[in-house]
């Protein structure tokens, strides 16, 4: 209780309004990180469109998709260097890009969505999205791609 003569907090008031901005900053943190982490995903959104468009020019240009990201001119980071970027399950009628969480980057603690994909089978796209330690799979719950 502060009387009129009185100045400053006690050592008990002080300590319990640094109790009290602990707790909430620990609930807090955990929202602030899962935030985070679904905004950095754009920079894997970007990266994978990216080299979607690559390979529509250059099997435009050619009648085939391209091998590598080399070949389609595309970059096998992302634009802010969060994720690595690489082709895979190439064919004549698809291919597969996959972004993965670069070393040190703070995407490798996104356990939810680590690993994001983009998938082309002829005229079919599908978006992939896996966990840290699971295998791409379609994210049809929208949980890692936008809405």
């Amino acid at each position: 209780m502060w009387r009129a003569d009185q100045r400053g907090m006690t050592m008990i008031e002080a300590g319990l309004s640094l109790l009290v901005a602990g707790v909430i900053a620990s609930a807090a943190l955990p929202h602030l990180q899962d935030h985070l982490h679904r905004s950095r995903r754009a920079d894997a959104w970007t990266a994978l469109a990216a080299a979607e468009m690559a390979q529509e020019r250059h099997r435009a240009r050619t009648g085939i998709y391209g091998s590598s990201l080399e070949a389609l001119g595309t970059p096998s980071t992302s634009p802010s260097g969060h994720y690595d970027i690489r082709l895979t399950s190439l064919s004549l009628e698809g291919y597969t890009v996959i972004a993965s969480p670069r070393a040190g980057s703070p995407q490798q603690g996104d356990v939810t969505c680590a690993n994001l994909g983009l998938t082309r089978q002829g005229i079919f796209v599908e978006r992939l999205a896996a966990p840290a330690d699971g295998p791409l799979e379609p994210d049809r719950q929208r949980q890692c791609w936008p809405r």
